[in-house]
């Protein structure tokens, strides 16, 4: 990381990569689109077929599909930005080469996606509950602090604090997602080890040991 990175990644976005993530942003709209339909649909089927189990049981099983589609949808569109930024290719080609890397090695992503979860889960509650307490103790022990009760600011206390978890967590979440995906394209290139850090260098060769 340099000087102006955030800057000079931003202006390369806008610059090469803008297709690209309209394209992303275009699949999962036409996602949400198909799902919007299909509920309009199913209201008016389930009030034409009332107590019909087969057509119940039917709609059931397309809204668990849209769902998993829509789901495989996002993780792809993700996956493959990480990958735009990593390699400078295209929208289509990262999204190809996202889900062979996630393909081949989808017991290292499902590991690290439990792990980030529970991560961003013990986050999000510790951010929300602790400005939530942090609220309280300064209701109770700044005696210039007049309020008539103590439950509504610390209510919007961990309100606030819950939204602030809620994004810094998704951040660190996506942050893990790009960390695996680079030592993931580094391991699949086998580039030299001056191509990378040599802190790199120690844990690459121990995963390949553990590997062999």
């Amino acid at each position: 990381m340099g000087k102006g990175s955030v800057l000079k990644a931003s202006r390369w976005v806008f610059t090469y990569h803008l297709g690209s993530i309209a394209l992303g942003s275009f699949l999962i709209a036409l996602v949400e689109l198909v799902r919007i339909l299909f509920e309009y649909y199913a209201k008016k089927l389930e009030k034409a077929n009332q107590g019909n189990q087969v057509v119940a049981c039917l709609l059931k099983c397309t809204r668990y599909c849209l769902d998993c589609f829509e789901r495989v949808i996002r993780f792809l569109t993700e996956n493959a930005y990480i990958m735009i930024a990593i390699t400078g290719k295209n929208f289509c080609m990262s999204a190809k080469r996202a889900f062979g890397l996630v393909f081949t090695n989808s017991m290292r992503f499902g590991a690290v996606s439990l792990m980030s979860k529970t991560f961003y889960i013990l986050g999000v509650a510790i951010i929300s509950v602790g400005n939530g307490l942090f609220v309280y103790f300064c209701i109770k022990q700044i005696d210039s602090y007049e309020t008539e009760g103590w439950f509504g600011p610390v209510l919007v206390g961990f309100l606030q604090g819950l939204a602030a978890g809620v994004m810094y967590m998704g951040m660190f979440g996506f942050s893990t997602d790009t960390i695996l995906m680079c030592f993931l394209v580094d391991e699949d290139e086998k580039r030299p080890g001056d191509a990378r850090p040599a802190v790199m260098n120690e844990f690459v060769h121990v995963n390949d040991e553990k590997i062999a």
